[in-house]
């Protein structure tokens, strides 16, 4: 699978999603079902990294229902904060956009960062102002 899935923090409040080389919606919907088990075990705010650094592509085809879809099935302790480590101009469109047209779903808009260490400041940052 070229979309994997981990803690991020020994607290298991952060998921990480590594999206590595070529892959495809179907990847990314079993990627959601791993998250969706750990959210299980989890009873804090979690939030969201997505390392797009090392991948080859980004199928853009249903982009907007595969990220609803993702949001509308989410923990209730997802605290809607996502960090995109990577995004290209397009997924940062796109992304500044999901508040607006799912509202009901994305809560917050999404943050950018170059690497894993700006991304883990930018949710201390943000956890901060909750």
């Amino acid at each position: 699978m070229s979309v994997h899935v981990s803690w991020d923090s020994d607290e298991k409040a952060v998921i990480r999603l590594d999206f590595v080389g070529e892959w495809t919606w179907e990847e990314v919907e079993q990627a959601v079902q791993t998250v969706h088990q750990m959210e299980e075990s989890c009873t804090s705010q979690l939030a969201v990294i997505v390392d797009l650094t090392k991948s080859e592509h980004t199928p853009y085809d249903h982009i907007l229902t595969h990220a609803r879809n993702f949001a509308s099935t989410a923990s209730p302790n997802w605290s809607h904060i996502v960090v995109i480590v990577g995004a290209n101009v397009v997924i940062e469109v796109i992304s500044s956009k999901l508040p607006q047209i799912y509202p009901r779903f994305f809560k917050k808009t999404f943050l950018f960062a170059s690497s894993i260490d700006e991304a883990r400041q930018k949710l201390i940052e943000e956890r901060q102002k909750l």
